[in-house]
């Protein structure tokens, strides 16, 4: 049987007996391929993946107000502290611990990329006051959310008693 196949449940499986005729071993029968319904699942689905690109470093007196999906987080505005560095470490705080999002990596002095928590599309804004300058964010995409395409999906969820 295919790693990505969820196949026939043989006899020894369920007892020796067809399952139909016992609702305990249809049941108990179902419960056996619950990982192997989790692990197609796993790999037909694919969490979306964002970078966030500042056109200029943070500086003193910026003030970052950040958005998740057009809604303000929790944790803004986040003020320039002392760098850009401990600047970006404390977006990458505030934005972990959104539940939307499982992880943010600090790329580089300008680029943030964000892992979503779900499979859905979602966008991440900053808007930067104060100080001399203000850094203008990019969002964009960098691996889409969803699955290999829905027939793939079907078929690699079909199963048969």
């Amino acid at each position: 049987m295919l790693s990505t196949e969820i196949g026939r449940l043989s006899g020894d499986e369920v007892g020796g007996e067809h399952i139909f005729d016992d609702p305990t071993k249809a049941y108990s029968a179902l419960l056996t391929k619950v990982d192997e319904i989790i692990d197609v699942l796993a790999g037909i689905t694919t969490n979306e993946v964002a970078t966030l690109t500042n056109d200029i470093v943070f500086e003193a007196s910026n003030s970052i107000a950040i958005t998740l999906d057009g809604v303000a987080i929790a944790s803004t505005p986040v003020v320039y502290a002392t760098s850009n560095a401990n600047t970006q470490s404390l977006i990458v705080a505030a934005l972990e611990a959104e539940l939307l999002v499982t992880s943010v990596d600090i790329t580089s002095d300008k680029v943030l990329t964000v892992t979503y928590a779900d499979f859905a599309p979602h966008v991440i804004a900053f808007v930067t006051t104060g100080g001399s300058n203000q850094a203008v964010t990019t969002h964009a995409i960098t691996t889409e959310a969803g699955t290999s395409s829905t027939v793939n999906a079907v078929e690699k969820l079909k199963f048969r008693f």
